[in-house]
Order: structure tokens, then sequence, then C-alpha cells
């Protein structure tokens, strides 16, 4: 409503303003066209071209309208005859409309602009018009306006520049996301990287795109990755998963996106995740204190190593060691003294195993020991026999030395048991009867001295009743 009283005010004003440049270029008129001349132009213009053509007054009514109005416009030429041109000029364009024909007055210039006209159907056309001013016979100023439709070329400016910006936003997201992308054609040929991608290859765009991703990252794709990137480009699947990148010390998540004609990969740095992931596993896994595997990780590689050696028909060994008499050093020297024992006393025990050997703290001065793929019996007891030495060797703390025995108990699959759970107590039978014997010793399970153990707790329980 605002805009609509704001053009009655400039059209008012604007033919007030003709009226007067129009009584000055009565006293020159030689500087205008005449009438006959505008009309050779409009009849040669009318019979080769479909534009519109028309006359208007310096009150800006037609006074001359061409056929062709009424197949572009749908207005027959009496429908205009009479009316201001501003009648059908949309309202956002009437002041430029306005402009131009204030500069056409006072420079007496052909000029040209664009605007929409109001089809008899009520939508818009755009045209780009030409207008000129020529003096008629009887000496009143008019002016020729050519208009050109210009609709399709205008909704395909639109188009073209709505993909512009769309491409704009999206290069600008592309530029400032935190994944690296990769783009690349049917024929492994890259076809874009974003600055993160340039970052993390530490090659720019300029000397990769073009080139085979394989000649580009000769050293950093794996045969997996490609694998998963052939899938992905020759089926046109979406792949996602996880590769860490040696060479830039990296994980990353990775996420195809196929087209038709190329495919779009994302590198997502995961790198933090895996570590705490694993921080996480680790602290599942791992006694706190010794830093050692826990029991959990124990038992699950035993059942592990069980399945092997039952496949494979090989001798395991399970051993369980009590440290001797620590409650003592616990009760008179306090929990730190022990705690830094017991870190010794693991990383001895480790020192005395083979690679792929297993180490477990099982709790307080308990440790559980796995030897795979043993050939006999004495493979273990020598390993037994090297911790007990080991373990002769004083600990210093505060410039103390403390010395340390241990009791240990051996069983093996599959002459003592089948699973893990009978192996650990047929052990724990095992190394109750070391500490029997005075500690500092191993022993080796055996049905006899199970039977010695049950035998020995029989008696005991009648001495008590007794």
């Amino acid at each position: 409503m605002k805009e609509q009283v704001n053009n009655k005010i400039f059209i008012t004003q604007f033919l007030l303003e003709i009226k007067q440049l129009v009584e000055e270029l009565k006293h020159d008129s030689n500087k205008l066209p005449s009438e006959s001349e505008c009309e050779e132009v409009k009849i040669t213009i009318v019979e080769n071209n479909f534009d519109l053509i028309y006359k208007i007054s310096m009150e800006c009514r037609y006074i001359d309208v061409s056929p062709n109005h009424q197949v572009i416009l749908g207005y027959k030429p009496d429908d205009l005859i009479n009316k201001r041109i501003f009648d059908i000029i949309h309202p956002e364009d009437i002041p430029n409309v306005i402009r131009v024909g204030k500069e056409l007055i006072k420079k007496l210039n052909s000029n040209k602009f664009i605007h929409r006209l109001k089809h008899k159907k009520d939508h818009w056309l755009w045209f780009e018009s030409a207008v000129k001013l020529y003096q008629s016979q009887t000496g009143e100023l008019k002016a020729l306006i050519i208009s050109r439709d210009i609709t399709d070329n205008k909704k395909s400016q639109e188009v073209l520049e709505k993909r512009l910006v769309l491409f704009e936003q999206i290069n600008s997201l592309l530029n400032n996301i935190k994944e690296a992308i990769c783009c690349v054609d049917n024929n492994w040929l890259i076809t874009y990287l974003n600055p993160e991608a340039e970052r993390i290859f530490m090659k720019s765009g300029e000397k990769l795109v073009g080139k085979s991703v394989w000649e580009a990252f000769p050293d950093n794709f794996s045969l997996k990755v490609y694998k998963k990137l052939k899938q992905a480009l020759e089926q046109k699947n979406h792949v996602r998963f996880e590769e860490y990148f040696r060479e830039f010390n990296i994980w990353y998540e990775v996420r195809t996106y196929p087209s038709q004609q190329s495919l779009i990969v994302y590198f997502n740095d995961i790198t933090e995740r895996k570590k705490r992931e694993e921080e996480i596993m680790h602290a599942a896994y791992h006694d706190p204190l010794t830093n050692v595997p826990n029991r959990k990780f124990f038992k699950e590689c035993l059942n592990k190593e069980i399945a092997k050696a039952k496949r494979n028909k090989s001798m395991l060994s399970v051993m369980f060691l009590d440290l001797d008499k620590f409650k003592v050093i616990n009760d008179t020297l306090g929990h730190d003294v022990g705690d830094q024992i017991l870190k010794s006393v693991a990383k001895r025990l480790a020192s005395c195993l083979r690679e792929g050997d297993t180490i477990a703290r099982m709790g307080g001065d308990e440790f559980l020991l796995l030897l795979p793929d043993i050939e006999q019996a004495s493979d273990a007891e020598i390993v037994a026999k090297r911790i007990l030495n080991t373990l002769k060797q004083p600990f210093t703390f505060g410039g103390h030395e403390f010395h340390i025995t241990t009791s240990i108990g051996i069983t093996f699959y599959c002459n003592d048991g089948e699973n893990s759970d009978t192996l650990f107590k047929k052990a724990d039978v095992a190394m109750y009867t070391a500490k029997e014997k005075g500690g500092n010793t191993y022993e080796n399970y055996s049905q006899k001295l199970a039977m010695d153990i049950v035998l020995d707790d029989t008696a005991k329980e009648d001495n008590r009743r007794k």
C-alpha cells in the first residue's frame, strides 16, 4: 500500500517536470527527429520483428500500439490506447522507469531500461526497452518505445545467479568444514580437494587436481582402502570404514558418497576418539597399579589359546603365583611400600617370559602366567625356576632391602583340564601345596596332589571335632 502511494507521488511529480521540460524544448525543436522519421523506423521494425512497439504522449499515455501486444501481452491495441503506461508496469519498477524518463527529457538520448509488464492474465513478463523522443507534425513531443521480451533470458539469469549463490555457499561450507573432502571421477582422477584435505595430505589442490588418486598418494592408501573405494565407485554404494594412515599417524573415519559421474570421499580425523577408546579399553583389561593385564584379559587370552591348542593338538601351561608372607610387609611397612614392591615384582615376572607369553595380576599379591605352545612340562618348570631366582634378588626402597619369595602352582592343557576355570582351580591347588611346603618353590598339579589335600583337610576337620 505504501509503495502504491509513493508511486502515485513519483508519477505526479514526473508529469509536472515533463511539462516544464517540454516547454523548454519547443524553443529548440531541431534537436528532435520528426514524426515521419519515427514512423518510417516504426514500420521497418514492425515488419521485421516480434517486439512490442508503441508511442506515448508526454502524459505517459498510449497513443499507438503495435499488434504484437496481443500476441505477447494479451492486450488488443484498443485495450491500451489512452491508458497510462504505469497501469501495466510492475510497481517495483516504476521508480526506475521514471528515472529513465527524466534523463531522456533532459539529455534527449535514447535510453534503455529493464522492467516488467503485466500480462492480461495477471502474470508478469520481463522486457528490455529502448525509448526515443520525437516531435509530431503539430509540434507535440512524443516518445517511441520498443520493448523486447527477455523473460526466458531473465529466468535463465536468475537460475544462474541462484546457482552461483548456491555454489558460493557450498564452496564456503567445504572450505570451512573440519572434515577433509576429496572428489574423484569415474577414472580415479582427482577433481577437487578442500583446504582441510590439502592440509592433511600436505599437498596443494593445484598439484593434485587432474592426477590419479594412486599417482597422487602412492604410499597413503592401503589395500583395504583401495578395495573399499573401488567398491563404492564401481557399485555406487555408500561405504563407511575406519583406517589408520601410518604416514600421517592419524586415524580416519572414511565415508563415501557416490554419484553417476564421481565419488565424494570424506576423511574425518578420529585420532583423539581412538586414543580415548584405547585408554578405556586399557583400563578395562589392565591392573591400575602394575599396568599388567588383569584377570578378565587373562581369561580371554587363555580361552583363545585353549582353542588354538585344541586345533593344533599342542600344549600350554597356566601358572598361579602367590607372594609368600606379603601381608607382613603391608601390615608393618604400609601399603605404599607394598604397592612399590608389587610394581617391581610385576616387572621382574614379565622379564622372565617369552614373547607371546602373558602375565596378569589377579589382585592382592597373586599373579597368573600363561605359557602357550610349550613342548613339554619341563619348559614351564624352567620358567618357574627362573622366576624363583629372579625374585631372590633383594628389592630396595627408601634405603632398605626387602626379600620376597613366591609359591607357584603349575597346570597343563590338556592333561589337567580343557577349560580355563578348571586350569585356574587346579593351579590354585598346586600353589597351595607349594606354600604348604614353606614357599619359595613350585608344584605341578597331579591327581595324587589333589587327593593328599583332600585327606589333609579331612584330618584337620576330624581333629577339630575331637
